[in-house]
């Protein structure tokens, strides 16, 4: 019978749970992979960290060399937005900094 776990950490502003099935080895070994994927994401895609490259695109209204994180994520909205128009509209900073 395979033993289960949970690793956790904070990211995002929130506590993340991670169940994976496994040794505890294993358990820790999948979280870990797991925080790296959430690090990479919220480094680059935070609106309150100066050092992200989408806070810098969202000051300038351009990147020189964009990570592909911020190219894959702008593309998944542009196609969300193609989909739901209206109903989904990825643009929101300035709603977002005017309700704080």
């Amino acid at each position: 019978m395979r033993a289960y776990g949970s690793y956790a950490f904070r990211a995002m502003n929130t506590e993340v749970r991670v169940p994976v099935g496994g040794s505890d080895d294993e358990v820790r070994e999948a979280g870990v992979r797991v925080e790296a994927v959430f690090a990479a994401h919220e480094g680059c895609l935070s609106r309150f960290r100066p050092e992200s490259p989408l806070l810098q695109l969202n000051r300038t209204g351009h990147l020189e060399h964009p990570p592909c994180i911020l190219v894959e994520a702008l593309e998944r909205a542009r196609r969300w937005q193609e989909l739901l128009s209206p109903s989904f509209n990825p643009v929101v900073l300035p709603h977002l900094e005017q309700a704080g």
